[in-house]
């Protein structure tokens, strides 16, 4: 299990990477495609802004989810590069704190 303190040590060793090297290091070491994470954060910092405006994110078709963006608030429009942030952070958190579970079970991560 990931417990508090195996994610607050993840949170530490991402800062920690991500400071001394950039995201983009980051990124490729751990294999993971830019344009994708970029794409799953700005969808789920989207919906956050819906739900920020009053809005049901579920009630709108997924295939026009990138029109909706023009329709929000120029405060929701502007918080959603805070959210996309908190998003990609929360993602590489999940994902060291998992490679560091692996390497202790001795398995091999990381690209």
């Amino acid at each position: 299990m990931l417990d508090r303190k195996a994610l607050a040590e993840a949170a530490r060793y991402t800062d920690a990477q991500i400071e001394e090297h950039g995201f983009e290091h980051w990124v490729i070491h751990n294999n993971i495609d830019l344009a994708a994470l970029n794409y799953v954060a700005d969808q789920r910092a989207l919906r956050a802004a819906l739900l920020l405006s009053g809005r049901d994110p579920r009630e709108l078709p997924v295939d026009r989810m990138a029109d909706v963006a023009d329709t929000l608030t120029p405060e929701s429009r502007r918080l959603m590069t805070y959210f996309a942030s908190c998003v990609m952070d929360g993602i590489a958190i999940g994902l060291t704190a998992k490679n560091i579970r692996d390497y202790g079970q001795g398995k091999k991560t990381g690209g």
